[in-house]
């Protein structure tokens, strides 16, 4: 797999900041509120430093001379910051220094909580959009990215990588406003009080950044890769769980353990490479800093000696040069949590094709009564296997039942996915009355085709939920569908997972009526009556020649009565030679 160029880094960077305005713009009111809360947080936080300066007159006022409390700046304070503060200290008492703490550490904590609240609502809203986005765009386009990508991976991609791009949205306030404000704060708190040392301190900076900046990189690299290995296990997991009757069948539960244990070592190594990472690069930069630290008490405690900076100057510089070190580690590291946030964004972004987030001409509704489906050069691989659906050319008259039959794995079901949109061919098109079908975007709003598949033919909810989703359709006209069917069923009832209480006819029937509720312009039915006894299957092929006319049905079967009612027969042999025969060919 070759690595991205320049171009495309540049592109998918700008994607990338594109994505984190539209959210921050679509919940304005939080972020707003959380950086209004973020700065004030930062500004209290660094006013809370020069409290040093009116403490250390009330804690050592015998180094003032006589008058300790009322002046004490005349023999304590003999450096700048003493000469700016001299007439509010001259009038300090130890209750106002008390009340001055209490009023100030509030206000930052209150400040604190409404910032950390407005990310943590930041956070779970914009999961929420990108998660409804990333569904909506899956659901309308019916296919993740890639053959073999299953919409239970799809599922569980979404449910496991939407937090870390949310996580961004809600960094910005805090670590992009607010981090930024309160070094700036601290910063110039030491300045005014020790700008020698303070310049001497930017020096070192620059080193110290990109030290701490590469180790927290290291540590973005192992949880991109933790990530990975986890969302690898969750799909080997995902797949396994699906197989699980066969498992059980051929008792191969041992081998499937063995399976997974392969991927849970990977995941416990990865696992392990990011904790000793993780751990140890903050570990190694605090005991830096603490080095620092102790340079800096040396410096000050000389300066103290010499008289050119005074007790309480020491201990703002001091509480504000601790105070700078947390958000000076929290700065480093977000360029590598920005990153890793960044990743999370692409991979769940790759996991629908293009098409999917492309905007489609919508042709007009009249174009779309009983089509004419036509096939050009289609050819697609059957998934499980080395054959190759192959199609020259093929025409499905309008208005008309044609059966497409063939041995297992010809590739019907593959057609009939292709046809509806679900699917997306190697080579060819597909036409509705000659005009190409890219996507099934393209089908108008209110007019959807009819479709049943081999399976998954309900959900949870009531029978009329499950026939209706969420069409303006009356109970009436359910009733009406489900009896047509001989379905003598509430449309209240609920069902549980899997249809249940319904048998597999009843719930074949449902979706039969689910498809047909309406006269769709084009039917999709796969094997419709495979779990229907010879009553209910008369019954389906009489509704299915009653829309002779007015709805093209294409219908993938095996059974000899669906073939014999149906207009046109389409073979689809397994050496993939299509060929078009009227009914009356076949035998």
């Amino acid at each position: 797999m070759s690595k991205p160029n320049r171009g495309e880094r540049r592109s998918a960077s700008s994607s990338w900041v594109s994505w984190l305005v539209e959210m921050a713009r679509a919940e304005r009111l939080w972020f707003g509120g959380t950086v209004l809360f973020s700065v004030m947080g930062a500004l209290t936080g660094a006013l809370a430093t020069w409290l040093m300066v009116p403490l250390a007159a009330v804690l050592f006022p015998e180094s003032t001379g006589a008058d300790p409390i009322h002046n004490p700046s005349r023999g304590l304070y003999p450096g700048s910051a003493g000469a700016w503060l001299m007439p509010t200290i001259a009038s300090i008492t130890p209750l106002s220094v008390a009340f001055s703490f209490v009023v100030v550490f509030t206000v930052k904590n209150l400040c604190e909580f409404g910032s950390r609240v407005g990310c943590d609502a930041l956070v779970a809203k914009v999961e929420f959009r990108l998660r409804n986005s990333l569904w909506r765009q899956y659901l309308a386009c019916g296919r993740a990215s890639g053959r073999s990508f299953s919409g239970a991976r799809f599922i569980h991609e979404l449910l496991a990588g939407a937090g870390e791009p949310a996580a961004a949205v809600g960094a910005i306030p805090v670590r992009w406003i607010g981090d930024p404000v309160a070094a700036v704060a601290l910063l110039g708190t030491m300045a005014i009080i020790s700008p020698h040392l303070t310049s001497a301190m930017l020096v070192l900076l620059p080193p110290a950044w990109w030290a701490t900046r590469k180790g927290f990189r290291h540590i973005g690299n192992r949880t991109e890769t933790r990530l990975a290995v986890r969302g690898q296990l969750g799909a080997r997991l995902s797949e396994l769980a699906s197989f699980r009757p066969v498992l059980a069948s051929h008792a191969a539960m041992d081998w499937a353990m063995i399976n997974t244990g392969r991927d849970e070592q990977s995941v416990i190594r990865a696992a392990l490479s990011w904790s000793r990472v993780a751990r140890l690069i903050p570990l190694t930069a605090e005991t830096l800093g603490a080095f620092v630290g102790a340079a800096v008490i040396l410096v000050v405690a000389k300066g103290i000696r010499a008289g050119t900076l005074s007790g309480g100057e020491f201990l703002t510089f001091l509480t504000a040069f601790f105070l700078l070190l947390p958000v000076a580690k929290r700065l480093a590291a977000l360029s590598g949590d920005m990153r890793t946030s960044r990743s999370a964004w692409e991979r769940l972004a790759s996991l629908l094709p293009a098409d999917a987030r492309a905007e489609v001409a919508v042709p007009p509704s009249e174009t779309f009564r009983a089509p004419a489906i036509t096939l050009r050069t289609l050819r697609a691989s059957i998934p499980g296997g080395n054959r190759v659906l192959d199609i020259g050319h093929a025409e499905f008259p309008p208005g008309e039942v044609t059966a497409i039959v063939g041995p297992t794995g010809s590739g019907k079901s593959l057609l009939l996915e292709i046809i509806a949109g679900f699917g997306v061919p190697d080579e060819g098109t597909v036409c509705w009355n000659e005009r190409p079908i890219l996507s099934p975007h393209v089908v108008p709003e209110g007019l959807p085709f009819g479709y049943v598949p081999q399976d998954r033919w309900t959900i949870s909810g009531t029978v009329g939920e499950n026939v209706a989703l969420g069409r303006p359709v009356s109970e009436t006209a359910l009733t009406t569908t489900l009896q047509a069917l001989g379905l003598d069923l509430d449309v209240q009832t609920e069902l549980g997972q899997d249809g249940a209480p319904l048998s597999g006819g009843e719930r074949q029937r449902l979706a039969l009526a689910r498809a047909l509720l309406g006269e769709p312009p084009l039917l999709l039915l796969d094997e419709p009556t495979s779990a229907l006894d010879a009553a209910s299957e008369e019954r389906v092929i009489a509704l299915l020649r009653s829309l002779k006319g007015r709805t093209t049905v294409l219908v993938a079967t095996h059974s000899t009565a669906v073939i014999s009612a149906a207009d046109w027969v389409y073979h689809l042999p397994f050496q993939f030679a299509t060929t078009a025969l009227h009914k009356e060919l076949v035998t």
